[in-house]
């Protein structure tokens, strides 16, 4: 339908109406639940938070019962075996809570909710992911060197102890499972509630540096802030959960075909 305006042009109606109406960008990721009728609060977050970090630890002690070994009451000297039982205990509570939540509190779908939604051109942003990782190596070399800034990755293939199964483990565990979990809870559960009260700006800078002391690297921590921003923006700008995912498995699956070339 068209009408004539007062200069004696043409529009569509029906245009008109949808342009004034399209939502902005700090409105987007409101997309499922609006940021005034959130369910769930900051309180849901940390609880989750606490029930990932006791499980982790609650896995660890498990592990050494059933060791029986020293070795298993360190995550920094821990096989990988019991790594990925500390993993599991972690991801309970950062995966369990948006899922609980969202059952309890929400329309019970993580897509309506939290944005957990994928397009096709979403698996283009995994190819950012080694860019990235190459400006963080070149932002870090004038302070200290890449065998330090990689040395928390090379330990931690190096419990694989050569062996191309365990390695494959830690591959899929850190270049699938953990992008997926962790952007469901941070940039879909988190950043959320973050919206809720707070700018889009702002939100996206707490929720990424929340995301690098989460990590509990120090060394690293500069990098995954940064990176959780990054992501936490595509978030925003998307409105789901899809391109973010990939960029963490761009950035993630890059870390682990270096090491693999270095292992084997």
């Amino acid at each position: 339908m068209c009408r004539r305006s007062a200069t004696g042009g043409r529009r569509d109606v029906g245009q008109a109406e949808a342009v004034s109406t399209a939502p902005s960008v700090s409105d987007r990721l409101g997309s499922g639940p609006t940021h005034e009728t959130l369910g769930w609060n900051v309180g849901h977050v940390v609880a989750s938070m606490v029930a990932g970090l006791v499980g982790s630890v609650l896995m660890v002690l498990i592990a050494v019962g059933l060791g029986g070994h020293a070795t298993a009451t360190t995550t920094d000297t821990a096989d990988l075996w019991v790594l990925a039982l500390s993993q599991v205990g972690l991801w309970g509570g950062l995966a369990g809570g948006p899922w609980l939540v969202s059952r309890r509190l929400g329309s019970a779908s993580l897509a309506r909710d939290f944005g957990l939604v994928f397009r096709r051109q979403d698996v283009l942003w995994a190819l950012l992911g080694p860019v990235l990782q190459v400006a963080i190596s070149l932002a870090y070399s004038p302070f200290v060197s890449n065998e330090e800034v990689s040395k928390v990755a090379t330990d931690l293939a190096a419990r694989a102890h050569g062996s191309p199964w365990q390695f494959a483990l830690l591959a899929v565990a850190t270049a699938v499972g953990a992008p997926i979990v962790e952007e469901t809870f941070f940039r879909g559960m988190f950043l959320r509630v973050l919206r809720r009260r707070l700018g889009a700006v702002l939100s996206m800078v707490i929720c990424g540096v929340v995301f690098g002391l989460f990590h509990f690297e120090p060394l690293q921590f500069p990098a995954l802030a940064v990176f959780g921003m990054i992501a936490s923006a595509l978030a925003v700008v998307t409105g789901r959960l899809g391109a973010s995912i990939w960029l963490h498995i761009g950035f993630n699956a890059s870390t682990m075909v270096a090491l693999a070339l270095q292992t084997f």
